[in-house]
């Protein structure tokens, strides 16, 4: 029963993808034809399938009538007249009726759609490195990977929790794949793909270059040519290397002294802080020395306390930003990105540290990493103005803790512009400021101000364009969010996660689309027993589509612990596939929003 229900599965995904053959059709038709359980399975699913596309993007109904009438009526492109202006000005409901008749051919099962839906959202993480660049970092099977220079590794967001484990590679990497069995860890480059299930080998594949070898220290790996007919099974010692031209493949065994020699490279090209001396004076007893950093992602200069407690720490403000003193009065001023991520060294614990931006900041090809986490007890508390600045490709590290810029956020961030972030978490809480927007240690309230989001957020829990949580006492005003949030196993947000504290939230829009088990325009939800009551004034919802797989909501939540006024909705959203009728159309929304007394900052974000 399982093998036939997985056969009809792959039918009816051949038919919405235009490939299934004759025989599949006549096989579909025969099973639809069977029982008519088979034919109200899938009434049940037809509306949910024809708004997955939703998800991600406005749906396209000129385009989908066009597909309805090839595959249905076998009607050209220039068969427009037969159709007249009742097609021109009604496609959208032309388009739905005409589906509704042929719904069992338009729809597919519970199962299937719901991993679909994921596939919305497994969008391709890209970790790259540039010139004199390398980095380390983990994959969410736990497949560590030392990724060296000028090289890039793309992946599903959503496959390896699904137990797919294909990566596309180019350059050079240490490959330490974690074992499992049942699942392959597969390497696909421009010549060869690499299966392997568990082990550790290098892998030299750069597109340009007329050879590509791999070096394998532990375990098995398989390879074969994607351009020729040679293959090998390789065991520990073993180094293939590929002629690009010929597309041959030529297998050798190591020496123990060319493997010694290889691991000694390798551990001396990946040291952590490569360190030159400047200068070494005595003062007070203490000999104190200045080193450079050269590190591309943590430069500055430093003074080394040689003492029994040798540390590293600041040297002063003036080598790692423009100006300032991290006060109120004279903060920090960043106009570089080395300056930008030259912040963790000025930040001292359970004090607010101010900065301010000078100029626009790309964080392009940076593995960021959060400024406040556990590590340091979450005792930074930061406040950062962008006096209308922008902050580009925000990409933090992927194994990082509260995949965000702050990690958590105790403090204040206003005035500020974060484009095209680019954010994948496989931990708890996850958003473009923080996985958490205040925290019961500090003992201010968090204020967000005139702040605009782009980009993508994905996290295995607790997402948000702003926040993965509100864990404090937290004010929010006058922010706008077009980012497109998911959360594969809990609270998605279009603004906020979910909220475990007092959240007043002003004059706000979210424009993106959301998906999680519990799914919310602007709050996914979370209320518990405890959790103070929040105030929503002035909110809008103009989400393209909110999707959650247990349950949603078209502006957020329906807990009665918050108090709403002039909050709103988009009629039009598609709310778990179905458009919806209610609400405001975009005209009168935006008259809404003109009526506010804040305007975000440029209004980028609601281009």
């Amino acid at each position: 029963m399982k093998e036939e229900n997985t056969h009809i599965d792959d039918l009816i995904l051949d038919y919405l993808t235009g490939e299934i053959s004759e025989e599949g059709k006549a096989q579909l038709s025969e099973w639809l034809a069977a029982s008519e359980e088979n034919m109200a399975l899938f009434a049940r699913r037809q509306e949910v399938w024809m708004g997955a596309g939703q998800l991600v993007t406005n749906f396209d109904a000129d385009r989908a009538f066009s597909i309805f009438r090839r595959r249905t009526m076998h009607k050209s492109e220039n068969d427009e007249p037969k159709w007249g202006e009742c097609y021109l000005s009604h496609t959208r409901e032309m388009f739905q009726w005409a589906a509704a008749i042929l719904m069992p051919l338009l729809v597919t099962s519970t199962l299937y759609f719901y991993l679909q839906v994921k596939d919305y959202f497994s969008e391709q993480i890209v970790v790259s490195t540039i010139e004199g660049q390398s980095s380390t970092f983990q994959l969410p099977d736990g497949t560590l990977i030392l990724l060296q220079q000028n090289s890039r590794l793309t992946y599903g967001s959503g496959d390896f929790s699904r137990g797919k484990r294909n990566v596309e590679f180019s350059g050079e990497a240490y490959f330490n794949v974690e074992s499992d069995e049942s699942h392959p860890f597969v390497i696909t480059t421009s010549d060869s793909r690499i299966t392997v299930v568990g082990t550790e080998f290098n892998l030299k594949s750069r597109d340009g270059e007329k050879t590509g070898v791999i070096s394998l220290d532990k375990g098995k790996v398989n390879i074969a040519s994607l351009k020729g007919n040679s293959s090998f099974k390789m065991t520990e010692g073993d180094e293939v290397t590929i002629n690009r031209v010929t597309h041959k493949m030529t297998n050798r065994h190591r020496t123990p002294e060319e493997v010694a020699e290889s691991a000694m490279a390798r551990n001396a090209s990946h040291s952590e802080h490569p360190l030159s001396l400047e200068g070494i004076d005595k003062e007070n007893g203490n000999y104190k020395m200045t080193v450079v950093v050269n590190k591309p992602l943590n430069p500055g200069i430093y003074e080394m306390n040689l003492s029994d407690s040798s540390q590293i720490a600041p040297s002063s403000s003036n080598n790692l930003f423009q100006s300032g003193k991290g006060t109120a009065s004279d903060p920090y001023i960043i106009a570089t990105t080395r300056q930008l991520c030259n912040m963790r060294y000025a930040l001292v614990k359970r004090k607010l540290v101010y900065f301010a931006l000078a100029e626009d900041i790309d964080l392009k090809g940076i593995n960021w990493k959060p400024l406040n986490t556990y590590t340091n007890e979450y005792a930074h508390w930061i406040s950062l103005d962008g006096r209308n600045h922008v902050i580009r490709n925000l990409t933090p590290t992927l194994s990082c803790s509260y995949s965000s810029f702050f990690g958590v956020l105790c403090g204040e961030c206003k005035n500020v512009g974060f484009e095209d972030v680019n954010i994948s978490s496989v931990g708890l809480g996850a958003g473009v400021l923080g996985g958490y927007i205040g925290h019961h240690t500090y003992p201010g309230t968090t204020l967000i101000e005139n702040c605009y989001f782009t980009g993508r957020v994905s996290s295995k829990s607790y997402a948000g364009a702003i926040g993965g949580n509100i864990g404090g006492k937290t004010i929010i005003r006058g922010c706008c969010s077009s980012v497109d949030v998911n959360s594969i196993d809990s609270y998605a947000g279009g603004l906020i996660g979910k909220v475990h504290a007092s959240l007043t939230m002003e004059e706000c829009i979210c424009l993106g689309s959301v998906a999680g088990h519990h799914a919310g325009g602007i709050v996914g939800g979370g209320y518990d027993s405890d959790t103070p009551t929040s105030r929503f004034t002035d909110v809008i919802a103009c989400n393209r589509s909110v999707y959650g797989t247990l349950d949603s909501d078209a502006f957020g939540f329906t807990d009665l612990k918050a108090t709403k006024r002039n909050v709103f909705h988009a009629k039009g959203t598609f709310l778990n596939g179905n458009c919806l009728n209610d609400g405001l159309s975009t005209a009168q929304l935006k008259e809404k929003r003109d009526s506010w007394r804040r305007q975000w900052y440029r209004g980028r974000a609601s281009r």
